[in-house]
């Protein structure tokens, strides 16, 4: 029996490398593909996927940055208006200022930083609760975005950037690919390197992180930082791709982050959840916006479903954590 036993570790051992976690909610995402084709049978037609995933780089920016708090045990509800902010601030320089593409996408990004600097210094050194302190920030981003203009939009870009943000290569746009090449950089990170070693402990346990040497509020600044900067790309992508710039811009895009993270396996109590898993969030998130359109339900109640999802993720991420500490 005892050699039976040892014959089987190894086995068992490989068992526990393997994550499943970002490939068990391409069940769900299957579930939503079969009922919307049976309801529609151009939900499958190439122009609409193609068009669906021409759609996810300004959500997938945004919610990649939302992951790093997430993964430090933290949320941040300011990267909807950040997202917002920093593509307002980039046409307003471009339009009303006159500035080359260079600096204006500089300041931008420089906007972007600032917010998650302020919000990762404020939340791990001055132990302000995240909740509070990124709602705070959201507001004051929400403020501004109106602020610059008065509240109306900045069209057209100057500098054929509309033809830009339109270009395709190998029939996807440019912030397509821009996007697969972040969650590529970004994956690696996470599994290859120290840092992404030292935000899961962070994330997992931080008083244990600390005592083993890791600088948990330098580590959770810059995760907060890196988390501003990804929601100015994603703003200044989707100003390009849309040549204007609407101060509402980003309205609701904290909810839809965080239930792509919750869907893409990023648990909200930190120490979770890959790249990977975030693009497959945002992937199923984009797939349901377009199964509820292409099956005919009002808007009003397409907000109700990614509620629905966000709540059911949750409490699947709660279960979860809950048999892990039992076993």
């Amino acid at each position: 029996m005892n050699e039976k036993i040892k014959m089987k570790r190894p086995w068992q051992k490989q068992l526990e490398k393997m994550n499943f976690g970002d490939f068990s909610v391409v069940i769900p995402l299957l579930l939503i593909m079969i009922v919307t084709t049976v309801m529609n049978p151009k939900f499958l037609a190439w122009s609409n996927f193609s068009s669906t995933l021409q759609l996810m780089p300004f959500l997938a920016f945004t919610t990649l940055g939302l992951s790093f708090a997430l993964i430090t045990g933290t949320t941040d509800l300011s990267v909807g208006r950040v997202t917002g902010l920093a593509g307002m601030v980039f046409a307003f320089f471009l339009i009303k200022k006159g500035w080359s593409v260079a600096p204006a996408l500089l300041i931008s990004l420089f906007i972007g930083a600032v917010f998650g600097f302020v919000n990762g210094f404020m939340i791990s050194k001055m132990n302000i609760p995240d909740f509070i302190m990124t709602l705070g920030t959201m507001y004051i981003a929400d403020a501004i975005r109106y602020l610059i203009t008065n509240g109306y939009p900045l069209t057209p870009l100057p500098y054929n950037l509309g033809e830009f943000g339109d270009a395709s290569v190998l029939g996807m746009t440019w912030p397509f690919w821009l996007m697969i090449i972040a969650f590529a950089i970004v994956f690696f990170i996470q599994k290859k390197t120290v840092f992404g070693r030292r935000l899961y402990a962070i994330g997992g346990n931080k008083e244990v992180a600390a005592l083993a040497g890791i600088n948990v509020v330098r580590m959770k600044v810059i995760a907060y930082t890196i988390c501003g900067i990804l929601a100015a790309i994603a703003g200044v992508l989707l100003t390009i791709d849309l040549n204007n710039a609407l101060p509402q811009n980003g309205d609701g895009w904290e909810f839809k982050a965080v239930a792509s993270c919750a869907v893409g396996g990023v648990s909200l109590r930190g120490g979770t959840g890959t790249a990977l898993g975030v693009f497959v969030g945002v992937f199923i998130i984009r797939i349901l916006d377009n199964a509820l359109i292409m099956v005919g339900v009002p808007a009003e109640y397409q907000k109700c479903a990614t509620g629905i999802v966000l709540a059911t993720a949750v409490m699947y991420d709660l279960a979860k954590q809950k048999r892990k500490i039992r076993e």
